[in-house]
């Protein structure tokens, strides 16, 4: 019987050598009880993160090694292949979290039974947050399925409009929605596949 979890959080990575540390940190110190799994993809890296993973992590993980290197649309795709969690967390092994990201989402999404989940970013570049102050939406909101539905077409029809609920950045997804309408990465594309494959996902959310 396989193990159940809260969230499946999916990390791809390639000669990721000098993330890693910052990433497995941003995972040990989520503050979240309930229990998740972190499954890294190892994209077919040659020096030696998934060494660094075995040695210094210790929550509930797994490590998939790809036999070449396939690209994150491939890698994120063999981990939705090998999660269990009843949320997905899609996660760069360059970007970081708030303490508190998991938690917050997760509450959100029992409290609410919310299809999908998100939050805000920043954006930070020399110690420089380019998106201080700047929000996609003025104050925490709801979506009903005609708003999530406007927030396509705005994706869609405007090439500047690239904030809310587009991308794969700061999402819980439940995973029901991708098992049960078998909901994955186009693989064949290079460009923009991470936002083609949420708008596939808000195709069936309701909430």
């Amino acid at each position: 019987m396989k193990e159940s979890f809260a969230i499946s959080v999916i990390i791809p990575f390639y000669n990721s050598k000098k993330d890693i540390l910052n990433c497995l940190n941003t995972i040990k110190n989520q503050n979240i009880k309930k229990k998740i799994e972190v499954i890294f993809i190892d994209d077919c890296s040659s020096d030696g993160t998934s060494g660094i993973i075995k040695k210094n992590f210790f929550l509930n993980y797994k490590i998939v090694t790809l036999e070449k290197n396939y690209g994150p649309s491939t890698a994120r795709n063999k981990g939705l292949a090998e999660s269990n969690g009843d949320y997905i967390f899609f996660l760069d092994v360059d970007d970081s979290m708030s303490i508190d990201t998991l938690k917050k989402l997760y509450d959100l999404a029992i409290k609410g039974d919310f299809d999908y989940v998100f939050c805000d970013k920043k954006r930070i570049s020399n110690n420089i947050n380019f998106r201080a102050n700047i929000f996609a939406f003025n104050s925490n909101k709801e979506f009903s399925y005609d708003e999530i539905t406007n927030e396509i077409k705005k994706r869609i029809t405007d090439p500047d409009y690239t904030v809310g609920v587009a991308g794969c950045h700061g999402k819980l997804i439940k995973r029901s929605i991708i098992k049960n309408n078998n909901i994955f990465f186009e693989e064949k594309l290079s460009f923009l596949e991470d936002e083609i494959f949420i708008i596939d996902i808000l195709g069936y959310s309701k909430k």
